[in-house]
């Protein structure tokens, strides 16, 4: 965590601020929990949500509203999973059938 913090205090106020994203998750073996920190905002979404659900596992340390937009978060270490993404086979019909979906979609918020 302290390099993460040290990262953010060496940009405060610069303009990098504004386009950076970043995730990390830090852990020591043996330990329970993990340091979980975020910029991006499906991250942060999720973790909050995790917080609201389960704030005696899920304990925020820092709200992005008030560290330059990350969220560091304490979590459960094994919360912490990589894997692939999930392959997935359509048939041309299913296929089709997203194409309309999204096109319908588009189409009634006026995007083309």
């Amino acid at each position: 965590m302290q390099i993460c913090l040290n990262f953010i205090d060496s940009i405060k106020g610069s303009d990098i601020m504004a386009d950076l994203k970043e995730t990390c998750f830090n852990y020591i073996e043996g330990d329970k929990t993990a340091i979980f920190c975020s910029s991006e905002r499906k991250w942060i979404n999720k973790i909050l949500k995790l917080h609201e659900k389960r704030p005696n596992e899920v304990k925020i340390i820092h709200h992005p509203e008030d560290n330059y937009g990350m969220l560091y978060a304490e979590i459960p270490k094994n919360y912490i999973k990589v894997s692939p993404p999930r392959q997935v086979n359509y048939t041309d019909e299913q296929k089709a059938a997203m194409a309309e979906r999204l096109a319908a979609a588009r189409e009634k918020k006026g995007k083309y």
